[in-house]
């Protein structure tokens, strides 16, 4: 049951479940039904009658029902939503409860990725690709997990503007433009134009080509450049190095949707490294957090102040944990494998066809399960990061054994897939 209930939920809602047992029976010699109930009453203790909960109860355990049933009713819970039942009725009830709350993995995977604003394959179509390898549930445990982010919906708020952000403050609230057309900071743009008094929200240019950033030339005391997310830094640190080149006329704070332990380190270590100590500051105090790092990182790596960049940057990724797979303990070897080995196959032939030179097997092995080996299934409603698997994001032939697969992307990015076609199928309209 404790499996069922991990493979049909969405992994946000799986703390939403708990699974007693009356295994304690085996302890005791009299009064069996009753001292069973008993320890099952004060492991049900803690819940409140002000929030609904239901208790179903299988039809063969070894406890006194009625007094469990007498328990549930004196705590205020209503008598429906106490049950007894067989297995099988158990995980009806279940699912269709799941799915009407869109806690389901598949209900909550569609409406996830209904939010992503450019062209997707259906969750099942995509899943499918899986099992055509012999692992179907390699496809639903991921889906199980996605998360589109919109930036102006996030619970945080970290594109707000707070009250005491601006008193006494000539301040210009920024978002980066690049050449991306359908990009994430066109979100950022129209938040920060709806919630930013007028006339303080303009563009900092960035130019790719050149490594360059361009700030408005406007008197303020400080710019504000807020981006969606910060993952493993290296876009970040290159920027530091244009603005390090090219200083604007004011301090530089950055704000993040979501920020990374990895990406924090990285960052943080490059404006100290850079000498921009007193001019760039990270303000992280409304983002999101994710963890891609294990506890316990050696004393030099806290700071890595006697490190360069490039070194300090490898050093972490000792560390790092793939996000997908955690608990670790949920996947099997092959599981594992199987989602290595279908992205290191993409990535080869992305990396291949992007800089006209067959890959190493290190970066091979740094991509395989996205960037920096994150395996990270969140992504924003215009873009995908490249720390999410290679499956979400890029297609191309995989070939497992004797089977081959024409793999498509979850979701379609224009500027990484190799099959146009991707780009002119309609739109999935799964619900």
């Amino acid at each position: 049951m404790t499996t069922y209930v991990r493979d049909s939920l969405a992994k946000p809602y799986r703390s939403t479940v708990r699974v007693l047992t009356d295994s304690v029976a085996t302890g005791y010699s009299t009064d069996i039904g009753n001292a069973v109930a008993n320890d099952l009453i004060e492991s049900l203790s803690t819940i409140q009658a002000d929030k609904p909960h239901k208790l179903i109860l299988h039809r063969d355990t070894k406890c006194s029902i009625d007094k469990l049933q007498r328990w549930w009713k004196t705590q205020g819970f209503a008598a429906t939503d106490f049950q007894v039942q067989s297995e099988k009725n158990i995980r009806k009830i279940l699912k269709m409860q799941w799915e009407a709350d869109g806690h389901h993995w598949r209900v909550n995977a569609v409406k996830q990725a209904s939010a992503f604003e450019g062209n997707k394959l259906s969750i099942e179509a995509w899943v499918e690709q899986f099992g055509k390898f012999g692992q179907q549930s390699v496809g639903r445990k991921l889906a199980a997990q996605l998360r589109v982010v919109r930036p102006m919906e996030m619970q945080c708020m970290p594109f707000a503007l707070r009250p005491t952000d601006i008193i006494g403050l000539g301040q210009a609230n920024c978002y980066v433009e690049d050449d991306d057309i359908g990009g994430s900071w066109l979100d950022i743009k129209a938040c920060l134009s709806h919630t930013h008094p007028k006339g303080t929200v303009h563009p900092v240019v960035w130019n790719k080509a050149e490594a360059t950033l361009k700030f408005p030339s406007i008197d303020v005391d400080q710019f504000v450049l807020y981006e969606d997310g910060l993952w493993t830094g290296t876009e970040g640190v290159r920027r530091l190095k244009a603005l390090q080149k090219a200083p604007p006329n004011a301090r530089v704070i950055l704000k993040f949707g979501i920020v990374s332990d990895f990406g924090l380190h990285v960052l943080r270590h490059a404006i100290s490294k850079l000498g921009l100590a007193d001019q760039v500051h990270i303000d992280a105090s409304a983002s999101e957090f994710m963890k891609f790092l294990r506890d316990g990182l050696p004393e030099e790596l806290l700071l890595g102040r006697e490190m360069s960049l490039q070194a300090y940057f490898e050093a972490l990724h000792k560390y790092t944990i793939p996000h997908a797979f955690d608990p670790f303990q949920d996947w099997s070897p092959a599981e594992r494998d199987l989602c290595r080995e279908i992205g290191s196959q993409l990535v080869a032939a992305w990396l291949g066809k992007k800089n006209g030179i067959v890959p190493s097997t290190a970066e091979l092995d740094r991509f395989a399960l996205g960037g920096s080996g994150f395996a990270s299934t969140t992504l924003f409603a215009r873009s995908v990061p490249k720390v999410c698997l290679p499956a979400l994001w890029l297609d191309g032939q995989v070939s497992i054994g004797e089977k081959v697969v024409n793999w498509r992307p979850l979701f379609v990015d224009a500027r990484r897939i190799s099959d146009t076609k991707l780009l002119f199928a309609a739109p999935s309209s799964e619900s």
